[in-house]
């Protein structure tokens, strides 16, 4: 069995074309849940799996609220519209955790990537999948794990596997964007570039005015360091919640 799980909150004749390329699939249960107001925009057959929460709701959140009707068998979990050559690429796939391809930057771009890959995997303990999570596929053994997690949402943007054999596809369709939250990004930014830029200002005008010891030469020193620590770890903090999302999202509520 294949648990497809498909939270719609915009695009409603994307996914209902996308959804009929799929419902009379044998073996294949279509899970779909989606904001109030377009319930009736979507054109589904009876056999599709439907629940519908308040307007607002956010995909992910959606998602998590989902995880409940998930069977036994492999999941593909759909933050996009999709088409029939892209659904049976996942559903064909042997590998244990498979997603599509992403376009790669230049050489600096990649680097820079890395390197905050690298941070987040040493700070946080969890590491980025490396390609488009817009529509990724579990397998049967990773599904059962799935059912079990506290956040369905969280575990299937972010590489917290240890072992697991990793494949990707190919497609034309460009990512869709994970949902954050911007002034919690903004916050971050602002108390990173405070930590930072204060330390630095108060070493300068203390060495400016100041007669200084060897003393408060070292207090001054530490403080920098420690500033220049701290906001590098929210700037890291940053980077991962651009790149996934915001981490936690709670369920969605029924309409």
């Amino acid at each position: 069995m294949i648990n497809v799980i498909i939270p719609i909150i915009d695009n409603p004749d994307g996914y209902s074309k996308a959804i009929n390329s799929i419902a009379r699939l044998e073996d294949v249960s279509v899970i779909v849940g989606v904001t109030a107001q377009l319930e009736h925009s979507l054109v589904l057959p009876g056999s599709i799996r439907l629940k519908v929460f308040k307007d607002g709701s956010k995909k992910e959140e959606i998602i998590n609220s989902l995880q409940g009707m998930i069977g036994d068998g492999k999941i593909i979990v759909c933050r996009r519209p999709f088409t029939r050559s892209e659904f049976d690429k996942l559903a064909t796939s042997q590998t244990q955790v498979t997603y599509f391809e992403r376009k790669r930057g230049n050489g600096l771009v990649e680097l820079f990537k890395r390197t905050i890959s690298f941070l987040v995997k040493f700070l946080f303990g969890v590491d980025f999948f490396d390609g488009d999570i817009s529509l990724i596929a579990f397998s049967e053994d990773m599904g059962q794990v799935l059912q079990n997690v506290s956040n369905l949402s969280y575990s299937t943007r972010v590489d917290r596997w240890r072992g697991v054999e990793q494949g990707t596809c190919t497609s034309e369709l460009p990512p869709v964007a994970m949902e954050g939250d911007k002034m919690a990004n903004i916050r971050l930014l602002i108390f990173a570039l405070l930590s930072i830029l204060v330390p630095v200002a108060i070493t300068v005008v203390v060495s400016v005015f100041v007669k200084v010891s060897f003393v408060i030469g070292m207090i001054l020193f530490c403080l920098v360091v420690l500033g220049v620590a701290g906001g590098l770890l929210l700037l890291c903090s940053l980077a991962f919640n651009k790149i996934i999302g915001k981490r936690y999202f709670p369920e969605a509520e029924k309409a």
